[in-house]
């Protein structure tokens, strides 16, 4: 079979097998009462809020332009309504699931390589970085990859048609890293200026001009969004916490990389996490090892590989190495992984592996690591879902006592304790679970303190964690208390006595206890 009549039939077998691979979370997703992922239901919050009109008492709006980095994000979720955040929200999340991967196949096609081996995006779009539940950078990873191989078009030499299409695309996904996030819009202008220098290589004079002026274009409409950017960032985030990392961050960073697949799941999903590692790990060293023994099969423009390869280089550099954190956000760094992980499977790709056995072998392998991934991701979220079900009907019957009472939800929340069995070293279930009931109800102060946010609460929040809780301090304006009693008996007995002065208990669901303010 000739090489065209090849490349269509592996893109259309990749795309059945990518369909393969992304079902399970994906129906997982749209099924699941609470999705849980940390940082989504207060995104989805914020954007119920935003969406409100009037606001409850507590809240107020705040002065972010309509045109600011972030607020495009909140725009979007709140476009159908208050009530329809969390449905818009959930159709983002698997636009996220099914464009990451498909970004990526673009992206080996692009550089003429194995859209196969690009199927590794399939699992790397569940990995350790998707259940931060950070929606802005999720959904900028797709236009990332799209940026990539509209770069990688304009900077390789296969393709002597019209390139303003591609050109227009890379600027087009350089605007949308602009609204969706700057650390994001960062790593696109970086993607550009690698291919415009890729481009003015030595060559043919006449073509390497056209390709280069083609790549200055979104290379310069980048630096001008970075620009736009700073503008509306730089105020804002000199409000917040930043500090160098602590000298082994390298090692830590290094670990977290080369662990993200499995280590995020607790012990009921951790084998299934470590065989599809094992496998996916196998199904990448085959094609390599044939490479070292053979030569390639023609191998792809340098120039394209020079972009995937760069841009790979630059994600993991930046995931290793980028000092700056932002108050509690240590990931920040680490959070380049994300890109990283996605731009593997098309970077080997681009290399043109030899060995047409191991290749194969190596696809069939990456597809057994990645379905038995996409399995262990659909249990995890399942059990999440369970493991957040009581304060979702805890926050149900807040909002009912809220009605009776004619008056919003206000709502204090002290919960103990803030881990997940399910995602133990990383998942906030205290965070997530109370954003999911306030969401249901009113208003959480803790859910807020990003000045970037369209709603911002007017009040102070209150404790950190309940064993903090002074009643002459906290929770003063409070119209509810949603509460998660510490497995410690006499620790619990002190915090209901605390409470008793000022609330009553009106409803219980699971280890959560709703309590509203007694009548003055």
């Amino acid at each position: 079979m000739t090489a065209a009549r090849e490349a269509p039939r592996t893109t259309w077998t990749a795309l059945a097998l990518l369909a393969l691979l992304v079902a399970p979370p994906l129906v997982t997703l749209l099924r699941v009462d609470a999705v849980g992922l940390l940082d989504y239901p207060g995104h989805a919050l914020v954007a119920r809020l935003h969406a409100t009109d009037p606001l409850p008492p507590g809240a107020e709006r705040a002065a972010v332009p309509r045109l600011a980095p972030y607020r495009a994000l909140y725009d979007v979720l709140a476009v159908a309504g208050p009530a329809r955040v969390d449905a818009v929200g959930r159709a983002l999340l698997a636009l996220y699931l099914l464009g990451a991967p498909l970004a990526a196949l673009a992206v080996a096609r692009a550089a003429g390589g194995d859209p196969r081996l690009a199927l590794l995006a399939a699992p790397a779009s569940t990995s350790l970085f998707w259940w931060s539940g950070f929606l802005a950078w999720l959904l900028a990873m797709p236009l990332l990859l799209l940026l990539v191989a509209a770069c990688v078009t304009l900077a390789g030499r296969r393709r002597e048609g019209p390139l303003g299409a591609a050109a227009g695309g890379a600027c087009a996904c350089l605007g949308l890293l602009y609204l969706l996030h700057p650390l994001a819009l960062g790593l696109g202008v970086a993607v550009a200026v690698l291919g415009a220098l890729c481009a003015l290589a030595p060559g043919d004079a006449a073509l390497e001009r056209r390709r280069a002026g083609l790549l200055l274009l979104p290379a310069g409409v980048g630096l001008a969004l970075v620009v736009a950017a700073a503008v509306f960032v730089v105020g804002g985030g000199a409000s917040l916490e930043g500090r160098a990392t602590p000298g082994d961050v390298v090692t830590a960073r290094a670990h977290l990389l080369l662990t993200s697949g499995w280590r995020h799941l607790g012990p009921a999903h951790e084998p299934l996490a470590r065989g599809a590692a094992a496998l996916l790990a196998a199904g990448l060293a085959l094609p390599l090892a044939a490479r070292l023994r053979t030569p390639a099969d023609g191998g792809s423009a340098p120039r394209a590989r020079a972009v995937i390869l760069g841009a790979l280089a630059g994600c993991v550099l930046a995931a290793l190495a980028v000092p700056f954190q932002v108050g509690p956000l240590h990931y920040v760094g680490p959070r380049f992984g994300l890109p990283a992980l996605l731009l593997l499977g098309p970077a080997l790709g681009a290399l043109r592996l030899a060995g047409g056995r191991a290749r194969a072998l190596g696809v069939g392998l990456i597809v057994a690591g990645g379905l038995l991934h996409a399995v262990g991701a659909a249990r995890a979220l399942a059990a999440l879902d369970r493991e957040l079900a009581p304060a979702v009907a805890a926050g149900r019957a807040l909002a009912v006592d809220a009605d009776a009472r004619g008056q919003p939800a206000r709502v204090l929340v002290l919960a103990y304790p803030r881990t997940s069995a399910t995602i133990p070293r990383f998942f906030d279930v205290g965070l997530s679970a109370s954003a999911h009931a306030a969401h249901a109800a009113g208003v959480a102060a803790d859910v807020f303190g990003n000045p970037f946010l369209p709603v911002r609460t007017a009040a102070a929040p209150g404790p950190e964690a309940p064993d903090g809780y002074d009643p002459t301090r906290h929770g003063l304006d409070a119209t509810h208390a949603l509460v998660r009693l510490p497995p410690d008996p006499g620790a619990a007995a002190g915090l209901l006595e605390r409470l008793a002065g000022r609330f009553v208990l009106v409803a219980q669901a699971g280890e959560w206890r709703v309590l509203a303010r007694r009548p003055t």
